[in-house]
């Protein structure tokens, strides 16, 4: 289960400046999603799982905007 999150706060320069930082976390918890087991049971091994999804892994990300 992915879970994300994200939070950004207004900063106030002068009366028309305005800065605006981001930050997002992507699937927070960084728990692996594994792939469907192998369906042959006449294998060494059985019915194992054997990996997970690719690209799965937890993200942060930034960003930094000023309005003028």
């Amino acid at each position: 289960m992915n879970f994300d999150i994200g939070l950004m706060q207004d900063f106030s320069l002068t009366e028309r400046q305005k800065l605006t930082l981001r930050a997002e976390a992507f699937n927070i918890g960084n728990h692996p999603q594994f792939e469907i087991p192998n369906n042959n049971p006449d294998i060494s091994g059985g019915q194992s799982i054997t990996a997970a999804l690719p690209n799965n892994q937890r993200e942060i990300q930034f960003a930094l905007k000023w309005n003028f």
